[in-house]
């Protein structure tokens, strides 16, 4: 590679890096957080009221503060790199405390209002889960104000390059509701979800909060300074058309309302078995693009920032594929490993592995596609085609969904959605890839392709190996399968595209644990350094 790919490499996996490993003891706290709450409340109706309470809030942040940092974030840069800190700063403060103000009233009226909402959103439930799924939603809309000012400094600390304790709060946020699960589960039943969810909110919040509040603001502007009312005006087509963007998880809810009990909690494991690629794979890479594409595209225009889009997109398919394709392989044991005992049964291993791969695709790939192109909006100051775009297939989605429940039940449901998110990314990219040009993007079609006959290729080898420990506990079934099924893939990408091999050891840090681990092995041996050795 030459010197510039390399640093147009190093300028997103480098961060990335940083941020996963972060993920890392953020996927082992979660791991161990969904195996206890599977072991005390299996898929039952105490889940699929959890889960449908918990729709509301995640729904208010997404729809009022989502897009908050990707608004503030490329101003505060601008400032900060015209060396007008103070006003940098009191941007922060003053976005700060609206956030604040607006999601506690939210808050409020969401406790106040909890029965009738519930009523709204699920109207197949029968009283008594009705009756819970309101209780708990009177504790978790208090995470509201928490999450929506964690997003805002999240993406403060992103752009002053502070990627592993924000990545890594989750892991202390699973710890607090791991602690809460074994301490109160028995003397409060299901509602210790409810406080769990909530004190692990507050914990990972504080690790972004803190140091933002710390580095403090001399001053807060008015919100008649043009530079609020140019992100008020940027964030209010976002808004207006998050409502219907951002509101198929509570249609989801809304449609599968009336299924059997367990099936919504079927869909809530199988998100939360994704939700770990997503926290190791689609956050690192996801935090670490935006900042680089706002410094590209400040310094070289729409050619920089087309680099760096093609280059995200690249390793993203890259890297989402084959982990889609791997945890497909092994979905089985994969499940049985991890949620298999207590109250969750066989049955439902059966029931979370139909839909897993459905989840995978749109939790992992199209997430992480659609990050790509959604920065690349912004970057650009565009906040109303990303929106405008899901708003359409969103429409689309809800006027077939009561047909497809009918008639597919939770199964259709989710591959109903899956649809509606990569025809929402294609339209997306298509659109976006037209204010770019077109010098690169032969060569993206084509080492997508190659991307995805690897990772193909990687799922057959580990379907092989399961079938061979056909009778091996799931615990070795897991292991070799995955490990085989993954090392196949990385064996085929360095054939078909070694820069890129190049660049996901760079995302893993895998060539800086090597040398560590050489080095290691010469003072054991009390061999003296390589010379290369001596310039590390």
């Amino acid at each position: 590679m030459s010197n510039a790919t390399v640093s147009d490499t190093s300028s997103i996996t480098r961060p990335a890096s940083r941020a996963m490993f972060g993920g890392i003891l953020a996927l082992a706290g979660g791991l161990v957080s969904n195996i206890i709450v599977a072991y005390i409340y299996g898929a039952g109706s105490s889940m699929d009221a959890y889960l449908t309470a918990l729709v509301i809030p995640s729904y208010i942040q997404i729809v009022f503060f989502s897009s908050l940092a990707f608004v503030v974030i490329p101003v505060f840069i601008e400032a900060e790199s015209r060396k007008q800190n103070e006003d940098a700063w009191a941007l922060v403060g003053t976005f700060f405390w609206i956030t604040t103000s607006i999601l506690l009233l939210i808050s409020v009226m969401g406790f106040v209002f909890s029965r009738q909402i519930i009523e709204i959103v699920a109207p197949g439930f029968q009283n008594q889960k009705a009756l819970l799924a309101s209780h708990m939603l009177a504790v978790l809309i208090f995470s509201t104000p928490f999450t929506g000012l964690s997003i805002l400094t999240v993406g403060i600390q992103n752009a002053r390059h502070h990627f592993f304790w924000p990545s890594v709060a989750p892991a202390f946020g699973f710890l607090v509701n791991i602690i809460t699960l074994l301490v109160l589960s028995r003397f409060v039943g299901p509602m210790t979800l409810c406080w769990g969810y909530l004190l692990s909110t507050v914990t990972q919040a504080g690790f972004s909060i803190v140091p933002v509040v710390s580095h403090g603001w001399k001053k807060l502007l008015p919100l008649t300074d043009e530079r609020v009312r140019n992100i008020g005006k940027a964030m209010m087509p976002l808004i207006l058309f998050g409502l219907f963007t951002c509101i198929s998880p509570v249609a989801i809810r809304y449609f599968s309302s009336g299924l059997p009990d367990g099936q919504i909690a079927y869909m809530g494991y199988a998100n939360k078995i994704s939700n770990i690629f997503v926290v190791f794979l689609a956050s690192g890479i996801a935090a670490s693009i935006f900042p680089s594409m706002a410094r590209a595209y400040a310094q070289d225009g729409v050619l920089g920032l087309s680099k760096k889009n093609y280059f995200g997109l690249r390793l993203s398919f890259a890297v989402a594929l084959p982990a889609i394709m791997v945890v497909a392989a092994v979905a089985i044991p994969l499940i049985r490993v991890f949620f298999e005992r207590g109250e969750f049964t066989e049955a439902d291993t059966v029931g979370v592995s139909r839909i897993l791969f459905a989840f995978l695709v749109g939790d992992v790939l199209i997430r992480m596609v659609g990050n790509i192109f959604e920065r690349g909006f912004y970057t650009l100051k565009n906040t109303v085609t990303p929106p405008l775009v899901s708003s359409i297939f969103v429409i689309l989605f809800i006027a077939t969904a009561q047909f497809i429940v009918a008639e597919w039940g939770y199964v259709g449901l989710v591959w109903a959605n899956v649809t509606r998110q990569g025809l929402d990314v294609i339209t997306a990219g298509v659109l976006l890839f037209r204010k770019f040009p077109k010098d690169e993007s032969e060569h993206l079609t084509g080492s997508i392709l190659g991307y995805l006959l690897a990772a193909c290729a990687s799922f057959l080898c580990g379907r092989l190996v399961l079938s061979v420990l056909a009778f091996f506990p799931a615990f070795a079934q897991l292991l070799l399968g995955g490990l085989s099924s993954g090392v196949a893939y990385l064996l085929l990408l360095y054939f078909i595209d070694r820069p890129m091999l190049t660049a996901i050891f760079e995302l893993f840090d895998i060539r800086s644990f090597l040398g560590k681990f050489q080095i290691g092995i010469n003072w054991l041996t009390q061999r003296k350094p390589w010379p290369n050795e001596r310039s590390q």
